[in-house]
């Protein structure tokens, strides 16, 4: 016959002359229906990298200096070079030598511009505090049938039989909360 016998291990393997590549129109169709958003930056974009250091999560200010794959960049941030992952990073609209101001006291800005200090007004003492303040409720309204313990006896044919005979309803009582 000539020809290679076919087994269905063949199946799983792909043929020599098959294409592999992308298939674009079904990752376009993906992010379509799942909202994925492309994150593509451009070297010397600033952004915002995700920043690991600590234990908590933050964000630090860098500079995109190259992409190094698909979707993994090398950000510049501060001595150092991150490299991230797209969905770690963040277009950041704040030039990357900008600083965010501190926060001045109002003394030093009332000075500055020759303006006058308002007196501090001593507070009223007169009032009394009271304030019933009440704690929001931390349970359900529901009421709960109790738990009923299976009642086994192996002359029956059913244990369903047991049960619906063992008895009625038991309610528990109503929790209340005087702000209610």
């Amino acid at each position: 016959m000539n020809r290679k016998i076919r087994l269905p291990v063949d199946v799983i393997r792909p043929t020599p002359h098959s294409p592999t590549g992308r298939n674009i129109n079904m990752e376009v169709q993906f992010n379509r229906h799942h909202g994925a958003v492309s994150n593509i930056f451009i070297p010397g974009q600033s952004v915002l990298a995700k920043d690991y250091r600590g234990g908590a999560e933050k964000w630090t200010q860098g500079i995109i200096v190259r992409r190094a794959g698909r979707v993994v960049y090398e950000v510049n941030v501060g001595s150092s070079t991150w490299v991230r992952h797209a969905n770690q990073l963040r277009a950041s609209y704040l030039p990357a030598t900008a600083t965010l101001d501190p926060v001045l006291p109002l003394e030093i800005l009332l000075d500055t511009f020759e303006l006058a200090q308002k007196p501090k007004s001593p507070e009223p003492m007169n009032e009394p505090a009271i304030s019933k303040s009440c704690a929001p409720r931390r349970w359900t309204d529901r009421i709960r049938r109790p738990v009923r313990p299976m009642q086994l006896n192996p002359q029956q044919q059913s244990y369903d039989r047991a049960l619906q005979r063992g008895g009625g309803r038991r309610t528990t009582s109503k929790r209340t909360n005087p702000c209610y």
